[in-house]
């Protein structure tokens, strides 16, 4: 079929936050505005990852075990409802903001993505390339006006 293999450009990582440079504890909270949807990343010092809840309780994947992240980044694109279904068409092309978590502490991010196929970066306020720990990134993609608690 003259398929061609792409190209596949990586995100940066780098080495995660020594144990004694990690806080406590830290919670990230977005509000998807229904009914036990309220999605919490906990932070786990001891792993410097975050576990999942949804609507106050653990998030298991299919086999029952926890869903865990390295990095949680959570990107607001512009939304449009689609029908009374509530359904979204979520424009996840083009640029705006995001927060990344990692090792426990949340920065301000934005994001950016310039075609269907290129892969999404997200930059600091200087216009540098963030950089993840090397593990799961969970991305949380909202639209304008969710309540995101980092």
């Amino acid at each position: 079929k003259n398929l061609e293999q792409g190209t596949y450009f990586s995100w940066t990582y780098g080495d995660e936050a020594i144990l004694e440079q990690r806080p406590a504890s830290s919670t990230v909270k977005v509000d998807l505005e229904m009914k036990g949807y309220l999605v919490e990343w906990r932070y786990d010092r001891e792993n410097n990852s975050y576990v999942r809840y949804l609507g106050g309780l653990p998030h298991r994947d299919e086999s029952g075990g926890f869903i865990v992240a390295k990095n949680i980044v959570v990107q607001t694109v512009p939304a449009t409802v689609l029908d009374e279904h509530l359904r979204l068409k979520m424009d996840t092309v083009g640029q705006g903001e995001a927060e990344l978590c990692k090792d426990g502490a949340c920065r301000p991010a934005e994001w950016r993505k310039n075609s269907v196929s290129a892969r999404t970066r997200y930059y600091d306020e200087n216009g540098n390339e963030l950089s993840f720990n090397r593990g799961t990134t969970w991305v949380e993609v909202v639209r304008p006006g969710t309540d995101v608690t980092p």
